[in-house]
């Protein structure tokens, strides 16, 4: 019994973190992209946004 209720907070850290860090990735991916919009219309494009939002929302589905 001791173990499981061991198991199970363990899970819920784990759970925790990578939702913590899955909002983070996704929050970058949409900063990443605004930033290559602004810059397309403003400015000029940066290329390494793309590769960028592309890797987070890989990393992020995972």
């Amino acid at each position: 019994m001791a173990l499981m209720l061991l198991f199970r907070r363990i899970s819920d850290a784990i759970d925790q973190a990578i939702s913590k860090i899955v909002f983070i990735a996704i929050a970058g991916m949409i900063l990443s992209i605004t930033m290559q919009i602004v810059f397309r219309v403003f400015f000029s494009a940066l290329t390494w946004t793309e590769e960028l939002s592309r890797y987070l929302l890989v990393w992020s589905t995972f």
